[in-house]
């Protein structure tokens, strides 16, 4: 390498680029081909070398073993292209004054390694950092080397951050600038005047690194809860960033960052020697963060560039090459998440504990509870402020009294403390105490139970789940965590969600505004114990395999018995059974049908079950990520428990439909009219319309399709828009003569507008004069407010109903934004399913498929060239999957009954959908 680094082009003073002569007295120069060609050179032989770190990797090689092995080929190189940049200043000089002279010939500066290559942490494609160092001021040598060693990194192919600082100014940044202070705690040595470095470093140490210890390490920890938020404070996110995530690499540089700060040490082995971690914690943090530095290789390797999230789209090949296959009834990418999972958390509560190690390090001790003023509590406990901790220390607390690894958790509920450090540590050493005979004993089930009963379920089941006791306990709960749905919907692990579901939940205890009618029916229940039973429960069954209502339930009960809760068991098992039950029916079915409201109720059996299934349904959504509970769904959800509540509430002879209520329905309506025309085009819109259609429709809505029908007199097109900006959408009425076809130009219009639909509801009058009611949003979810969008899809839609234009044509020519794209290895698969039994008038066609814009629109156009004619379209998304449901007849408002038009139906879906 040195031999070819030689000939590369040097900056001379005052002069242009160009390469130096093989021969070093010459001062003949290469041509610019000569140099491209040495350049190709240079990098061919560092891509072998890379190429031979990266077969030792995919060979099996340690993350850490793999990090140590780039860096050291980017330092023989750097100290390669040093040599070569000081021996050509070296080789000028004596040219220019003689081979006597000495003076010039020394090296007035200091190359130094920052940031990860500081650490000697260098992933295959991770920046180099490189601050070049001087004892006062910049003179031309330095300038000569830095532009020369720079050009030829740059060259080469590496992403190279530099700097040039005197020694001076690196203090005075440092003083001021905790970024720069942090990056020169990494400073590392690399070639040049080791005594400008050692003079820089010690001065470092003496005025800048023990000065505002405390403040340095709370700013640090400050970053590291904000860092935190922007991942949803959880390891357990479904798409983690492997540094700057929580229990990513960022972490265990913080912990490393306060232990330098607090006593000079940096490192994991002289941490251990000075007693702060023991051998135990050393180990298993270099355990985990080997496993981390690997899958970060392996990423960086298999994109060709620095990247740190590990999405969905690479983590099924990035388990593949890493070893991982299917085992156990599972794909090998589950088992390598949940390992990806155990290794960060591992790296998270390692962080946690050695930052509050340093941060209440005092007077050359670290601080011992004996000291301090504590609290006795009983059983061997005592507090201190708001934490638990064991007394005097006792390592054999929880080996005399197993029940104790359930009884402090009890007691941090009761007086509302939280774990120590010291007693995590005790506990997790503890772990294989709790067996079989521990999980059955009737004493410890009564205290879990206890637990359950108490206040603050959710923060306590966090700390158990924490310390490993939780999946201990209920050995069930050992497979879901950890586990991630590898879907494009769900945003973290099976147990995240669930603690998040129960957070949700009991957060309805606070006051506010928000969600206040929901908050006030979970003040109404009468034991909200089986509603955070049916939570903890409600995916115990998860797999990598459909089914999880089904396995859940046989999961659930046997765990009921045990804990001694036979007597609320058939509630809990039908909240588990149903969890699903009232989201599925409020966006896929038609709620104003009295058949799918009677099922309904008669599947939840009364008004205190419709309460707890329409909290635990909150719950869950909301837990799955910020972006699911939405004012829309939350919105059907609250129409369908009203709906149910009104069912339940009526008596056995009110379910019954009677003309009672068309007639009702229409008096109301004819009470909102004034003056007697208006009266008499309400008469004649009765007898145009279905009765379905009175008895569903709201009086205020039905007066509101009046006038607009009475508008249109002649015209081809008449719309009203109104916003809901409560819920978040806008209401697009559509009026015009009815044709076939009508809804599928109407959504073919809104896409090419960008425009969102949620919903619709479809009418034709038998005098064919149609009434679409849409309710609508922009791609991010909010009211369509913007007039010039809303005209102009007016406009075209009159053009299109006119013969003028065509869909397609404004399709093609639509603006183009930006939308996030289907993730490479995530192919949803379409599925088309038909039932002609669910409703008593109308066929319903459920159509799931990729999320996108225009599929709406390539649906309805499908079912348009079946003569189908749609009456109500569900229209939903989880994630990027589109659930699509309409109630649809043929042309004459009868059932599509034909089984070979029905398949005809399902095949072209699928075509046009797949």
């Amino acid at each position: 390498m040195h031999q070819r680094l030689n000939k590369l082009l040097v900056q001379k003073k005052g002069e242009a680029l160009e390469f130096s002569a093989e021969n070093e007295a010459s001062e003949k120069t290469s041509s610019p081909s000569e140099r491209l060609q040495y350049l190709k050179e240079v990098r061919e032989m560092i891509d072998v070398r890379k190429g031979e770190i990266m077969d030792r990797h995919r060979g099996g090689a340690g993350g850490i073993t793999t990090i140590h092995a780039y860096t050291k080929l980017v330092d023989d190189l750097i100290l390669n292209i040093y040599q070569v940049v000081t021996d050509d200043h070296k080789n000028s000089v004596k040219a220019e004054a003689g081979n006597n002279i000495t003076e010039g010939l020394n090296h007035p500066f200091a190359l130094v390694a920052l940031g990860g290559y500081g650490r000697g942490e260098l992933n295959p494609f991770s920046d180099i950092d490189i601050l070049f160092l001087f004892e006062k001021r910049l003179n031309q040598y330095t300038d000569f080397a830095i532009h020369n060693m720079i050009s030829i990194l740059w060259d080469i192919g590496f992403h190279v951050g530099h700097s040039a600082r005197s020694v001076n100014d690196c203090l005075s940044i440092a003083k001021n600038d905790i970024t720069a202070r942090t990056a020169m705690m990494e400073a590392r040595y690399l070639a040049g005047d080791r005594e400008v470095f050692n003079r820089f470093f010690a001065s470092f140490k003496r005025y800048v690194m023990n000065k505002g210890v405390d403040d340095f390490i709370k700013i640090k920890l400050e970053e590291n809860v904000q860092r935190h938020f922007l991942y949803y404070n959880t390891v357990c996110i479904s798409e983690p960033n492997v540094k700057e995530g929580q229990g990513g690499l960022r972490d265990i540089h913080t912990a490393l960052w306060a232990s330098m700060a607090r006593f000079g040490i940096s490192s994991l082995e002289g941490i251990e020697r000075r007693g702060i971690i023991d051998n135990r914690e050393r180990e298993g943090i270099v355990k985990s963060l080997d496993f981390i530095f690997r899958v970060r290789n392996e990423m960086h390797f298999l994109a060709g560039k620095k990247e740190d999230v590990l999405s969905y789209e690479i983590q099924e090949e990035v388990s593949k090459n890493l070893g991982y296959r299917n085992d156990k009834g599972a794909r090998g990418v589950i088992w390598f998440m949940k390992d990806y999972y155990d290794n960060a958390s591992s790296i998270n509560t390692f962080s946690n504990s050695l930052i509050e190690r340093c941060l209440k390090y005092r007077a050359g001790i670290l601080k011992m509870i004996t000291f301090l003023k504590t609290r006795d509590i009983g059983d061997g406990f005592v507090s201190i402020k708001n934490e638990i901790y064991v007394k005097d220390l006792n390592p054999h607390i929880f080996k005399n009294n197993p029940l104790l690894l359930l009884k402090v958790f009890l007691y941090c509920q009761e007086l509302n403390l939280t774990l120590s450090n010291s007693i995590k540590r005790t506990i997790n050493l503890s772990l294989s105490l709790i067996d079989e005979k521990f999980i059955h004993s009737s004493e410890s089930n009564e205290i879990f139970r206890r637990i359950i009963r108490g206040k603050g379920l959710s923060k306590v089941l966090r700390m158990m789940h924490g310390c490993g006791i939780l999946r201990r306990f209920i050995g069930e709960f050992e497979y879901i965590t950890y586990f991630s749905n590898y879907d494009l919907y769900h945003k973290f692990t099976v147990d995240e969600h669930i603690l998040r579901s129960l957070e949700c939940l009991e957060g309805l205890s606070e006051t506010g505004d928000e969600e206040a009618e929901i908050r006030k029916i979970y003040k109404g229940i009468y034991d909200t114990m089986v509603l955070k039973i049916s939570l903890l429960l409600h995916d115990i069954g998860k797999s990598d395999s459909p089914g999880h209502i089904q396995r859940g339930l046989e999961i659930a009960s046997p765990l009921l018995k045990r804990w001694g809760l036979k007597d609320i068991r058939d509630t809990v098992l039908l909240l588990v059974g149903n969890h699903l039950l009232m989201n599925h029916i409020a966006q896929r079915r038609d709620m104003h049908d009295e058949k799918t409201i009677a099922g309904f109720c008669k599947q939840i059996e009364s008004i205190e079950n419709l309460k707890m299934l329409y909290l635990l349904t909150y719950a869950d959504l909301k837990a799955v990520g910020t972006d699911i509970w939405t004012n829309w769904k939350s919105a059907l959800l609250w129409e369908l428990y009203l709906r149910a509540y009104e069912y339940f509430s009526m008596g056995e002879e009110e379910r019954i439909f009677d003309r009672s209520l068309i007639d009702k329905k229409k008096g109301d309506v004819l009470a909102l009219i004034e003056g007697e025309s208006e009266r008499e085009d309400a008469y004649t819109y009765f007898s145009s319309m279905p009765e379905r259609y009175v008895l569903s429709t709201s009086p205020e809505k039905i007066v509101r399709h009046i006038k607009l029908a009475g508008e249109l007199n002649g015209k081809k097109l008449v719309i009203k828009i109104s916003h809901n900006l409560d819920i978040g959408y806008t209401e697009l009425m559509v009026c015009t003569v009815g044709k076939a076809g009508v809804f599928s130009k109407i959504a073919g219009t809104l896409t090419s507008k960008n425009i969102n639909i949620l919903g619709a509801q479809i009418y034709t009058r038998l005098d064919n004069i149609a009434i679409d009611t849409l309710q609508i949003s922009t791609i991010d979810g909010e009211p369509v407010l913007d007039e010039g969008v809303l005209q102009r899809f007016e406009k075209d839609l009159l053009h299109v109903l006119e013969g003028k234009k065509m869909v397609e044509e404004l399709l093609s020519s639509r603006q183009k934004i930006s939308i996030p794209l289907e993730k490479k290895g995530f192919k949803i698969s379409t599925k088309v399913e038909i039932d002609n039994t669910l409703s008593d008038a109308h066929t319903i066609i459920e159509v799931i498929t990729g999320d996108r814009l225009g599929v709406l629109y390539d649906i309805t156009h499908t079912l348009f060239n079946y003569g189908v004619n749609i009456y109500i379209a569900k229209i939903s998304t989880e994630g990027k999957t589109a659930i699509d449901v309409f109630y649809v007849t043929e042309i004459d408002g009868k059932k599509i009954l034909d089984g070979d038009k029905l398949d005809m139906i399902k095949g072209s879906l699928l075509r046009v959908l797949g």
